[in-house]
């Protein structure tokens, strides 16, 4: 069973998927609230599909009509935000990709290290 959420950010609405018990955020909302070509980045989302984990889910808007969406894993979220190159967005919407690669690592990692409880790691020599 899924559960949609729509999540405020920044005057626009994401979307999150949970299937499971695993989030799983729409990339379509993202992309177009950072001011992005959203045909460039389906294709790279597309071409790496194995190291984003991406997939289209079919989810309920909130007109009540069904969509196909391409979501990536929560936890996949960041590792996406960084491949993103500041060199090579428009001067023009730069300071709303920053803005989101900033909110997303620190809300993120700060879920990650604060809400799990810490980890014994086995030191190779």
């Amino acid at each position: 069973m899924s559960h949609t959420q729509i999540v405020p950010f920044h005057s626009q609405e994401l979307l999150t998927i949970e299937v499971n018990g695993e989030c799983h955020i729409a990339m379509r909302p993202i992309i177009d609230g950072m001011g992005l070509s959203w045909p460039g980045q389906y294709h790279k989302l597309l071409s790496q599909k194995e190291k984003f984990s991406c997939h289209h889910m079919v989810t309920t808007g909130a007109d009540g009509k069904q969509y196909e969406m391409l979501c990536i894993p929560q936890h996949k979220l960041p590792g996406w935000l960084l491949g993103i190159s500041l060199a090579k967005v428009k001067s023009a919407i730069r300071e709303a990709v920053v803005q989101y690669q900033q909110e997303c690592f620190d809300v993120l990692l700060y879920q990650y290290w604060m809400q799990r409880p810490p980890r014994q790691f086995a030191i190779f020599s």
